[in-house]
């Protein structure tokens, strides 16, 4: 890893929990005795204070990519923060490291009984990962089964997407309506990277609606 790629790049720092802290701007990275970047605000705004030896993640953006890491405080004020220990999260790790609430409606597509003949349904989205999704809708899918969700638009400046999807839990929230998690099948660099960039933009107006609300 050459570690000096990291120096000067933007970063958004969330607990274990994905909660978010704050969006930070690295100035400072050190390999000895471990992994250590050294963090500011990325406005003029000061840090959350973070207690000693807390654990924490770092999305970083490079080169219009997010890599995510997992490290531990070392020191923590209003106008820095160390974080030691830093390890890169692997694909199942990055996959689940973001999760945000989210409201937008898609079509869903089955295989039926009949070959090649495919029901559009509906679907509202409530949740929305790296690894997968969480929607309602009244149309009754099979534990396992594999679908396609499509026409998902999340952003004004990313096209729609069409996801491939494996449903993992189905709830009956209520008559004929359902909650179903699935995770993604196939999921290829740029749609994750445009996932990421969803995410960001989802969580970035959350923020802003609790600030307005202030």
């Amino acid at each position: 890893m050459d570690i000096s790629l990291y120096k000067d790049a933007m970063c958004e720092a969330k607990t274990m929990d994905n909660d978010f802290l704050f969006y930070g701007k690295i100035i400072a990275v050190n390999e000895q005795p471990s992994l250590t970047f050294d963090l500011v605000s990325k406005s003029n705004e000061p840090l959350m204070i973070l207690a000693y030896g807390a654990r924490i993640k770092l999305a970083v953006r490079i080169n219009k990519q997010s890599v995510f890491f997992g490290g531990r405080v070392y020191l923590s004020d209003d106008n820095l923060c160390r974080v030691t220990d830093i390890i890169v999260y692997q694909d199942f790790e990055r996959r689940s490291f973001f999760r945000v609430k989210a409201n937008a409606n898609c079509h869903v597509k089955k295989e039926t009984e009949e070959e090649d003949a495919q029901v559009e349904l509906t679907a509202d989205l409530i949740e929305l990962s790296l690894g997968g999704i969480k929607f309602r809708s009244n149309a009754q899918f099979d534990v396992f089964e594999i679908i396609e969700l499509y026409q998902l638009k999340l952003s004004e400046t990313i096209p729609a997407f069409t996801l491939t999807c494996r449903i993992l839990e189905v709830i009956e929230i209520q008559y004929d309506v359902f909650l179903y998690r699935c995770e993604f099948q196939n999921l290829d660099m740029r749609t994750s990277n445009q996932l990421s960039q969803c995410i960001f933009e989802l969580q970035r107006a959350a923020i802003q609606r609790k600030k307005s609300r202030k």
